[in-house]
């Protein structure tokens, strides 16, 4: 009884290999002759691009491993953030590349550094994204506590909030603490040593108030609940 077992397992085992090396070597169905590549981003090098079809173009889909390509990828360039590889069959490859965005640019005396939200630098970006960043600019020389702590709360703002005429679109790091300035409405908002979520939305808020109320107030200091000061 073992022995028929055996015999069908063996078999089977071969049957299978079989069958495998017939898709491997005679199926030109499962060869992939589509890959689309998306970036997230419209300023990249092309070179990833010519990488990732020679990676994949004309390779049996089945035996494409995607996770492989994914670190592959991603190794390319400091400025990729993540690839994500999605088949399908028989011959259609999509991948995504995802590049790190820069949130702030930061003033350095003789240009500006671009950072992403996990405080990166970013060499790569779109061009036309560069004046709508908000800037810090370092006063006195800042520790990279004070930088990761205003680019990560300005990060975790809601979009809708940083994209409006009533946030402050300049950080300037004093002697004294944080300063945040609306130049559209020339308002000035100190933070104190360290900017949190809740103070990033009371300023943004009596701003909003000012302007709306049109009252005669350029000052916002955002650690106290009574905030707006002449």
């Amino acid at each position: 009884m073992n022995f028929i077992k055996l015999t069908f397992v063996i078999i089977l085992s071969i049957l299978i290999v079989l069958v495998l090396l017939a898709v491997y070597y005679d199926s030109d169905r499962l060869k992939i002759k589509n890959v689309t590549i998306n970036h997230n981003v419209k300023n990249y090098n092309e070179y990833i691009d010519q990488v990732i079809v020679n990676m994949v173009k004309d390779k049996n889909i089945i035996f494409l491993d995607k996770v492989i390509i994914e670190k592959n990828v991603s190794r390319m360039s400091e400025d990729l953030k993540g690839v994500r590889v999605i088949m399908y069959p028989p011959d259609t490859v999509y991948i995504d590349v995802i590049h790190r965005k820069p949130v702030v640019k930061v003033f350095n005396g003789n240009g500006y550094v671009l950072y992403d939200e996990d405080m990166n630098t970013v060499d790569k970006y779109d061009k036309e994204i560069f004046d709508e960043l908000i800037t810090i600019v370092p006063k006195v020389s800042a520790d990279s506590g004070v930088l990761e702590n205003i680019i990560s709360t300005v990060s975790a703002t809601d979009a809708s909030i940083k994209m409006s005429k009533y946030f402050p679109d300049v950080f300037i790091v004093d002697k004294d603490g944080i300063y945040g300035f609306n130049s559209l409405y020339k308002i000035n908002i100190y933070f104190g040593s360290r900017m949190n979520s809740e103070k990033l939305k009371k300023a943004f808020l009596s701003t909003k108030y000012i302007i709306q109320k049109k009252l005669p107030v350029r000052y916002i200091d955002a650690r106290f609940e009574n905030l707006i000061a002449n």
